[in-house]
């Protein structure tokens, strides 16, 4: 059981949700670490656009997929406080949940080690905005919840080959490490996750 509900213990509840930079949800009124929950399980995801590529489009037409294709369908993004900006009524129409926090300096990429402190899911799937479900995976619930946390490993193609495209894998592979992919990886609310993220979020912040 998580004891504290701060991801250092020197900082208090306010200071945390400012490092955090919680400002909201446009879905459920204010985020608040240990009593966010409004869900036993759903799907999140994160779209923090760039002058590329709109992410919050991808994150609203995988909503859409969800609705079609799950039983368990609950879905929340993560936006930035420029992508808010951009969100419509058509968008809260489908989004259960929508959390704006600020920018991250490193890009979407930065967002990520927030997300346990700011799903509105007891358990929850973290998918990648450009991910699409072809088939429901309602009956995964029940063997990643055997884990605190589960990352993808080792991606498969749609013939179930194993991918040899190494574009965006250089880094593991010089370094010797597993090959995981947190483009769709499922946490719940635990002290391992808790530990987890706050390893992670205390990396980002050296880097910072």
């Amino acid at each position: 059981e998580v004891t504290g509900d701060l991801p250092f213990a020197n900082l208090t509840q306010g200071d945390a949700l400012s490092v955090l930079g919680v400002t909201g949800n446009a879905g459920a009124g204010k985020i608040y670490l240990t009593n966010q929950f409004k869900e036993q399980q759903g799907f999140l995801t994160i779209a923090s656009n760039t002058d590329t590529v709109d992410y919050l489009k991808l994150a609203y037409l995988q909503a859409l997929n969800i609705k079609a294709t799950q039983k368990i369908k609950s879905c929340a993004v993560i936006v930035d406080h420029k992508t808010a900006k951009l969100v419509t009524e058509e968008h809260k129409a489908v989004f259960d949940y929508i959390i704006e926090t600020e920018e991250s300096q490193f890009g979407p990429f930065g967002l990520e080690p927030k997300v346990f402190w700011l799903t509105p899911f007891k358990e929850t799937i973290k998918l990648e905005s450009d991910l699409l479900l072809c088939t429901s995976i309602d009956h995964w619930w029940q063997a990643l919840r055997l884990k605190d946390v589960v990352l993808s490993y080792g991606c498969k193609n749609y013939k179930l080959e194993k991918s040899q495209n190494r574009n965006y894998r250089k880094f593991f592979d010089d370094n010797n490490l597993p090959d995981v992919y947190n483009g769709l990886m499922y946490f719940r609310y635990s002290q391992i996750s808790y530990n987890f993220f706050s390893t992670a979020f205390k990396i980002f912040l050296l880097l910072d």
